[in-house]
């Protein structure tokens, strides 16, 4: 099973990276072809068409990228955070290696994707001075008043439906929408992209191994491996929170303790 599962990696790693640099050329393209039109936005609207490629360009760190976002007001700080295809996989490589579990490219990119989306929105937020959060906190506020337009009320619906729909199959998926709210998911899923994306993608790994092999499936080793994986899939390091405080509560560093309660902390909970 590993092994062929190392090969299923394999290939579709080749396929994303080329499908990658494919996307790379026809996204700078893009950018400049439309660049002049992008710098007369309002801020809003200028992280609106630039934010969805994000995901994509952060996984370049040369100087053709970082020099292009840096001509759409683009800072360091968001940049920092970019990281290489080749840094990318190659601990994830090692990963696969040296853990028991299975872990699907897959599954994992697609989450580390959307992850990534709504990770480089915030950051975006911040590079054109937007305050998304006193802006949505607003149009709550508005909501709670029930002084919101009409097509909120669609999108609830909408929002219920798509969830229903989403546990039909998947019992365990954390959708954001608690049925209520339009608008204060919005802003959990911005401000915390890996309570909602990383929790997904911990039952999608979960439940693949349990049909592998139930009977060998231990759910706290599990949990050890997966703040394995997160240490690769966190672009903010520090959220991982490896800090004296953390440890005082969790033991030591590193230790099973420490990684299982990290997991349930930042992740299940």
């Amino acid at each position: 099973m590993k092994e062929g599962l190392k090969a299923i990696n394999k290939e579709y790693k080749q396929e994303l990276i080329s499908s990658l640099n494919l996307d790379r050329v026809q996204i700078i393209q893009n950018w400049k072809n439309d660049g002049e039109e992008i710098l007369k936005l309002e801020p809003i609207e200028k992280l609106i068409a630039l934010y969805q490629n994000l995901p994509t360009l952060s996984m370049f760190t040369d100087n053709e990228v970082l020099s292009l976002l840096e001509s759409f007001g683009i800072t360091k700080d968001t940049t920092k955070y970019f990281v290489s295809i080749e840094d990318f996989f190659k601990p994830l490589d090692e990963f696969q290696e040296t853990h028991n579990y299975s872990y699907l490219y897959m599954f994992i990119w697609f989450y580390y994707n959307d992850y990534s989306l709504n990770f480089f929105k915030k950051k975006l937020d911040s590079d054109f001075n937007l305050d998304l959060n006193k802006k949505i906190a607003k149009v709550i506020r508005q909501e709670k008043n029930g002084n919101l337009h009409e097509k909120f009320g669609v999108q609830k619906n909408k929002f219920k439906q798509f969830k229903e729909l989403i546990n039909e199959e998947m019992t365990d998926y954390k959708f954001p929408f608690d049925g209520q709210s339009v608008i204060s998911p919005i802003r959990k899923v911005i401000s915390f992209p890996h309570k909602i994306v990383f929790f997904n993608l911990y039952m999608q790994l979960k439940e693949f191994n349990e049909n592998i092999d139930i009977n060998n499936f231990h759910e706290p080793d599990f949990k050890c491996e997966f703040y394995d994986l997160l240490e690769i899939l966190f672009r903010d390091k520090s959220i991982l929170n490896n800090s004296d405080d953390a440890q005082l509560n969790y033991g030591n560093l590193g230790n099973r303790r420490f990684k299982i309660k990290r997991v349930e902390r930042l992740i299940l909970s």
